[in-house]
């Protein structure tokens, strides 16, 4: 029963993994996004297949269950993503601000040489 709570997530891994390499060479993925997403699968895995050996640090921060470990390792990378989609959605914002500005600008320029 165990191995198959192992061997579920472990499946699925392998297929983002293969997913993100796909996602890189169709270019929809940087290089960098690439090996970061790559490193976050490997250490996934990792966790999965040698869990055994972490149970000895869990004693050291203070967990009880690997569970526990696994949540908040989880908990605060989906922080992080949001935090990070966050500064890009508003850099982004930003940028589309300046663009209809300039283009709002530009078309008012044409219209006053058309009038004058």
């Amino acid at each position: 029963m165990a191995f198959t709570f192992e061997l579920i997530p472990l499946v699925l891994l392998i297929l983002f993994s293969y997913l993100t390499f796909v996602a890189y060479k169709k270019r929809q993925i940087s290089k960098i996004g690439l090996i970061a997403w790559e490193i976050i699968w490997a250490g996934s895995i990792t966790l999965i297949l040698f869990h055994s050996f972490f149970n000895q640090f869990l004693y050291v921060l203070n967990f009880s269950r690997v569970f526990d470990l696994y949540t908040l390792l989880a908990f605060t990378f989906i922080l992080f993503v949001v935090f990070y989609l966050f500064r890009r959605i508003s850099q982004i914002e930003s940028k589309i601000e300046e663009i209809t500005r300039t283009l709002a600008f530009n078309k008012s320029l044409k219209e006053m040489k058309k009038i004058g």
